[in-house]
């Protein structure tokens, strides 16, 4: 009977599978370890095995923390712009440190759109405006106090 090893990929996608499969809530997980894994396939003739230690990470909840550009966007969008305003204002905001592209631009604006944290106000040809919903106005407002945080820890006193 011929043995081989089974990629890493494979076990990476096999246990993905196995938490959607096994329906985990996983949206707050950000790590999991598994060790001494040993896995092992048949198939026809041949047998796979893998064994090896694992360490996945999962990624945070969508727009917990938010980017500078993220952060100048939403900024921006208290007030209803199109793609183009955006950019001179982030620039002008920022004083010229923080450059949105349209690349980057375009597709933070659909991701905000699809996470309900900004609306589609109107369009006129390919020109589309924007506004800040509620839900990303309490996103800014979180990041807003979690810069402060940052703030005060740094101001505090190493004991």
């Amino acid at each position: 009977m011929k043995k081989r090893i089974v990629s890493p990929v494979l076990v990476y996608v096999m246990l993905l599978f196995s938490f959607y499969k096994a329906n985990i809530p996983n949206d707050n997980l950000i790590s999991l370890t598994l060790s001494n894994i040993d896995i092992k396939i048949e198939l026809g003739n041949n047998e796979y095995r893998y064994w090896t230690e694992v360490m996945l990470t999962m990624a945070r909840e969508r727009f917990q923390t938010l980017t500078e550009q993220m952060f100048y966007i939403l900024l921006c969008l208290r007030e209803e712009c199109c793609g183009t305003d955006i950019m001179a204002k982030v620039k002008q905001l920022s004083d010229g440190r923080v450059m949105v592209g349209p690349g980057t631009l375009y597709n933070l604006l659909e991701n905000f759109v699809l996470a309900d944290l900004i609306v589609e106000t109107k369009v006129e040809g390919r020109k589309r405006s924007y506004i800040i919903t509620e839900a990303g106005q309490q996103a800014l407002a979180d990041e807003v106090q979690r810069l402060k945080c940052l703030i005060h820890d740094y101001q505090k006193p190493i004991i």
